[in-house]
C-alpha cells in the first residue's frame, strides 16, 4: 500500500506521540500527564471518553454506525523504576523512571476472544485460505511475550 501525505503525517504525529510518552516517563498509579495526554487526544480524534477505571485509566469509544460490533486495545504504560541510559534524544526525563515500549498495540480481553475465520472451499483462489489465516493468528500470538515474576 502507498503512503499518502495524510498516512505519513498520521505517522509522523504517532511516533512524536510514542516519543513524548516516553520522555515523560510516569510509574504505575502516577500516569496523570499520559492519562491526559491519551484522552486530548482520543477526544481530537472523535473517541468518547471515560475516565475513572482505577486511578488513571480510561476507555476510548469510536462509535461507528449502528452495529454492535467492538475491537479493543489495551496498552500499559506505566514507567518502571530503572535509569534511563539509552542516549536517545527523548530519553526519560524524570530520574529512576523509564518507559520500554513494545512495538505494536495488543488485543486484550478479560478473559476470552472469540475469532472468526471464514474462507470459500468452492472457490479457494477468489478468497483468502482460511487454515493460512489461522496459521498466521497463532504464529503472531505466540510472539507475543509471556509476562509473569520471572521476565521482570
Amino acid at each position: 500500500m502507498a503512503s499518502t501525505p495524510d498516512n505519513l503525517a498520521c505517522g509522523d504525529e504517532m511516533i512524536a506521540l510514542r516519543q513524548r510518552i516516553h520522555a515523560h516517563a510516569e510509574l504505575g498509579y502516577e500516569a496523570f500527564m499520559t492519562c491526559d495526554l491519551f484522552a486530548e487526544r482520543l477526544t481530537q480524534w472523535d473517541y468518547s471518553v471515560e475516565r475513572g477505571f482505577g486511578a488513571t485509566g480510561l476507555v476510548g469509544t469510536l462509535k461507528a454506525g449502528d452495529g454492535a460490533r467492538s475491537f479493543g486495545l489495551r496498552a500499559n504504560l506505566e514507567a518502571l523504576p530503572v535509569t534511563e541510559n539509552t542516549g536517545l534524544p527523548y530519553a526519560s526525563v524524570h530520574p529512576d523512571k523509564m518507559r520500554g515500549f513494545r512495538a505494536g498495540p495488543f488485543i486484550a480481553s478479560a478473559d476470552q476472544a472469540t475469532v472468526r475465520v471464514t474462507g470459500h472451499g468452492a472457490m479457494p483462489r477468489k478468497s483468502v485460505g482460511p487454515v493460512v489465516v489461522c496459521a498466521a493468528i497463532v504464529v503472531a500470538l505466540q510472539t507475543i511475550g509471556r509476562l509473569d515474576a520471572h521476565s521482570l
